[in-house]
């Protein structure tokens, strides 16, 4: 669905096969654009509010790091 620019989005992560964790936080479209016409959203959000911050710096660390090792590999 397309989203308004600046609208408040609340949002959970969660990764049941590997933690039983989930980490809520808010964000802040920045921007939604159509990938492809009749396709799916793209956005892009600021995070404005991590309810669990040092959940969130961790999974937002493993996250990177997952993200270096595919461009590594590709």
């Amino acid at each position: 669905h397309r989203l308004p620019v600046r609208s408040i989005i609340e949002c959970l992560i969660a990764v049941p096969q590997f933690l039983t964790k989930e980490i809520p936080f808010t964000g802040k479209i920045k921007y939604c654009i159509q990938d492809e016409p009749g396709g799916d959203y793209l956005i892009g959000a600021e995070i404005i509010r991590a309810d669990d911050k040092i959940w969130f710096e961790i999974f937002s660390r493993v996250h990177d790091f997952i993200k270096e090792r595919i461009e590594d590999i590709s």
